[in-house]
């Protein structure tokens, strides 16, 4: 039997960014490397590849020790003080120089995958992900050789090496106060896509007594009359309500006779919407999906973008958006959306707030720690609410984005998409516009 040796190159994937830039002071092994973040970016041609990776808890990074030095076969581990053949160690002088951690998932934002238990020097190349299954990885019956003589709080002391940074909580709070760049992460599937979340938030929405998700039942009352009476809503009235929610805006508009069409990504605003209109034995047509990526297929004679739905996508998103509902729009049709003004953007102060929930709450039907940190973009007239949900086996983080605008901005930004103003107002219940307050609505047509 004969062998042959061949060449084989590996070409980074990616690199990883860590707050390790000193080996001697970096852990060994992601166990000893608990909370200590870092990021794994992907290069763009394979951030494809990255689909679906969010799902998982864990995934193996493996990667390039490029900085590990000349191959040994025999090295002395950091838990004990005895040669051992570099095979029987994970030691990183090894006759091919590459390395593997498990590291937990926090989040997924485009290319870049944020991790934490990161025991890995900051601009290392990265080689291949791959997700840990507990299915097909965890192996109950192991035995782990010399290591069964290292007792836990000396591999512990040793693992840890000579890390200074932050200790673990601690890191996870830093990370969680930190000022993002803007419009750098879109997670509105998070937010109202979560079962739990999403129980939450229908709940938000029904509930008379908070305007969190929707306002309060007066005011749409009013807010619907108006629409109704504006756009002479009756028999056959074609309408397309965009981020319908659980139907609180489609449900009596039909009820006027309008042909209506809801769109929103949560499932279960929508179950409740259905729900509704079954009772009322109505004919609306609910779309469950994101209205960015929603084609209608037909035109609408009234398009409708209520609380505030346009803020919290950037220019891009708003760029498609009003394009698709341009092109949606009946000879003759009109759309009518509202938005925060600049009075808002100037009554937000920046700030953070942690709680405790011992028992389920809004973000997690388990114990968790929320910490809400509140940013001020002030030339671009955009705040940030970022929300960091710490559960004890995952971290999350929410976005909450909300673009100010002037009368004048909001004109620029629709004129682009071939729209224009035709009606200012002062909100959805169509009051005059008062340039003191905190919102205003705008009825548009196509240009």
């Amino acid at each position: 039997m004969t062998s042959s040796h061949t060449d084989i190159t590996h070409h980074p994937i990616g690199v990883i960014h860590t707050p390790h830039t000193r080996a001697e002071e970096t852990p060994i092994q992601p166990v000893y490397a608990r909370g200590i973040p870092g990021k794994v970016e992907v290069f763009p041609e394979f951030e494809e590849g990255l689909r679906d990776v969010e799902g998982f808890s864990y995934v193996y990074l493996v990667y390039s020790l490029d900085r590990a030095g000349a191959p040994r076969l025999t090295v002395t581990p950091y838990m004990e003080d005895e040669e051992r053949g570099v095979f029987a160690t994970r030691a990183p002088h090894r006759p091919n120089a590459i390395g593997m951690s498990i590291v937990r998932v926090v989040n997924r934002d485009g290319r870049m995958l944020s991790v934490e238990d990161v025991d890995i020097l900051d601009g290392t190349p990265l080689l291949d992900i791959k997700p840990y299954s507990a299915k097909f990885d965890a192996r109950g019956d192991a035995v782990c050789g010399w290591q069964e003589a290292v007792d836990d709080e000396t591999a512990h002391e040793r693992g840890r090496r000579g890390y200074r940074g932050p200790q673990p909580f601690f890191g996870r709070l830093s990370a969680a106060c930190e000022r993002p760049e803007l419009w750098s992460r879109y997670t509105a599937a998070g937010l109202w896509a979560d079962p739990h979340i999403a129980s939450q938030m229908l709940g938000f929405h029904l509930n008379p007594d908070t305007e969190l998700a929707s306002r309060n039942p007066v005011f749409m009352q009013r807010s619907v009359e108006w629409i109704i009476d504006r756009f002479g809503v009756g028999k056959g009235t074609r309408i397309l309500d965009l981020g319908c929610g659980p139907g609180l805006y489609t449900t009596p508009l039909a009820k006027a006779g309008a042909d209506v069409t809801g769109v929103d990504f949560s499932e279960n605003s929508l179950s409740h919407a259905r729900a509704a209109a079954e009772r009322e034995a109505l004919s609306i047509e609910y779309v469950l999906a994101d209205y960015l990526k929603y084609s209608p297929g037909r035109t609408y004679d009234l398009i409708t973008l209520i609380y505030w739905d346009l803020a919290p996508l950037n220019p891009e998103q708003r760029a498609v958006l009003l394009k698709m509902c341009r092109t949606a729009l009946a000879d003759g049709g009109a759309m009518f959306l509202d938005v925060p003004s600049v009075n808002y953007f100037e009554s937000v102060v920046e700030a953070t707030a942690i709680d405790h929930s011992p028992y389920a709450g809004f973000w997690s039907p388990e114990v968790h720690f929320v910490v809400k940190a509140t940013h001020r973009y002030e030339e671009e007239r955009v705040t940030l609410d970022k929300y960091t949900i710490i559960e004890p086996n995952r971290t999350r983080e929410i976005y909450n984005w909300l673009q100010s605008f002037t009368p004048d901005s909001l004109e620029r930004e629709l004129a682009e998409a071939g729209l224009e103003t035709i009606e200012l107002l002062g909100d959805a219940a169509g009051a005059p516009h008062d340039p003191e307050a905190s919102q205003f609505a705008t009825v548009v047509r196509r240009r």
